[in-house]
């Protein structure tokens, strides 16, 4: 190799760009694990906004941020 990867080894991702992402889906009661719920259905929630999860979020302590208009599945009506 020539080092010519060497800049991507010396750039810092953002802050951001190690974000976790949450979408509702994930914490949807109603959805099963094959259609996108992540947790046990007992631990989730029925049908949770980002709203909320950004509240919750923020209220415990997490640095958090709300991206109005990003769909998760662009399938879902």
């Amino acid at each position: 190799m020539d080092g010519s990867f060497d800049v991507y080894k010396s750039k810092r991702y953002s802050e951001e760009a190690k974000w976790i992402c949450i979408y509702p889906l994930y914490l949807n009661a109603r959805k099963t694990i094959a259609h996108g719920r992540r947790i046990s259905k007992e631990k989730a929630v029925d049908s949770p906004t980002s709203q909320e999860v950004f509240d919750v979020l923020s209220n415990a302590g997490f640095k958090v941020k709300l991206e109005v208009g990003v769909a998760r599945c662009f399938f879902i009506l």
